[in-house]
């Protein structure tokens, strides 16, 4: 067998162990929550972290998308990777701290979401049909 093909394999289980452990650390994280401190329960970090973690295997859970489909294909969908790059950058962005933000590093991902969403909306147009090969 091919050693890329060993490699492509090999991303795809770490993806999916990656993904499984994340999902462990959630369920175990929401369990002690719930089990331990119950004042400190609904503070706002911990359901931002959590929610952060979600937002994770999200992303995760699109790239291990990708790379199945290119193993199977060997075809590229770029429009799974820029909503697993909208899921990234939404989880930046809710995960910025509030207490002492720094205005450039706002317009910075502000200016990153604007342009995924130029060039996701840009692909999404200028899909072809299978049928007749003209743009729809």
């Amino acid at each position: 067998m091919d050693i890329l093909k060993y490699f492509k394999l090999l991303l795809a289980a770490i993806l999916s162990i990656l993904i499984i452990l994340i999902i462990f650390k959630l369920l175990y994280y929401i369990a002690f929550l719930l089990y331990t401190n119950p004042f400190s329960r609904y503070e706002a970090v911990n359901i931002k972290n959590m929610l952060g973690d979600i937002l994770l295997v999200l992303v995760l859970i699109e790239l291990l998308r990708t790379v199945l489909i290119y193993i199977k294909n060997q075809d590229l969908y770029l429009d799974a990777l820029v909503e697993a790059a909208f899921i990234a950058v939404l989880r930046k962005i809710i995960l910025i701290e509030v207490e002492n933000p720094n205005p450039w590093y706002i317009f910075a991902i502000t200016a990153l979401f604007v342009s995924s969403a130029i060039i996701y909306r840009h692909w999404f147009y200028k899909v072809y049909s299978i049928d007749s090969g003209n743009k729809e």
